[in-house]
């Protein structure tokens, strides 16, 4: 690798590494505000924690974690909610041109996208942004969000804010048997709108077009 590269490596290393760590705070911290106002102590994702009984420490690396088919994605588990005691969840999505899930909101997580490579429109509060390689994107809970891929493929990074969220990719998609986008395969769209509304995602229109 040339010097060039290198730096660009740490470069996109340190970017990712600036924004997670924005998005862990910022989410924590409105989880937890709002777990207190609502006197519901086991929901605040700080409750019982302390620097002298943290949660283990975790390292996976390129290749590494478990993988899902969820719909036409493969997502790969980076940092599952089991390993940060359900604060937040972190996965690496690899999609094909024109995924795009239908317009919604979740009602109980803020997500993160960070685009790594391919173009990417994203939606919210009826905006369209079109993205590229390094672009961050914050969806709050409560507002409306979709996105659709325009290249060929992209690859991105997806936090969940808490974590409880990615239980309703596992329990709506299957094991991956390779780190390869899923073979095409009918939706089971009682299962993902039973998901849905277990995990309170609720649908607001269709998916955008290409």
């Amino acid at each position: 690798m040339t010097a060039v590269g290198r730096v660009n490596v740490r470069s996109e290393a340190a970017g990712i590494l600036r924004g997670v760590t924005l998005a862990v705070r910022l989410g924590a911290r409105v989880e937890s505000t709002s777990a207190r106002r609502r006197g519901d102590i086991r929901k605040d994702p700080w409750h019982g924690r302390s620097m002298t009984d943290p949660a283990p420490g975790l390292v996976v690396r390129p290749g590494e974690g478990d993988a899902t088919w969820h719909l036409d994605a493969l997502w790969t588990w980076k940092v599952p909610a089991a390993a940060t005691g359900g604060s937040l969840s972190v996965a690496e999505q690899l999609l094909p041109r024109g995924s795009a899930p239908p317009l919604h909101r979740h009602t109980h997580e803020d997500e993160v996208w960070i685009v790594l490579d391919g173009e990417v429109s994203f939606f919210l509060d009826g905006q369209e942004h079109l993205t590229g390689d390094g672009t961050y994107v914050f969806g709050p809970r409560g507002r409306a969000h979709t996105y659709v891929v325009r290249s060929e493929t992209a690859r991105m990074i997806i936090l969940l804010l808490p974590g409880a969220c990615e239980e309703f990719f596992l329990s709506t998609g299957h094991p991956a048997a390779s780190l390869t986008l899923p073979p095409p395969a009918p939706p089971d769209m009682d299962a993902l709108m039973a998901g849905m509304t277990r995990f309170g995602i609720e649908l607001v229109g269709p998916p955008p077009e290409l």
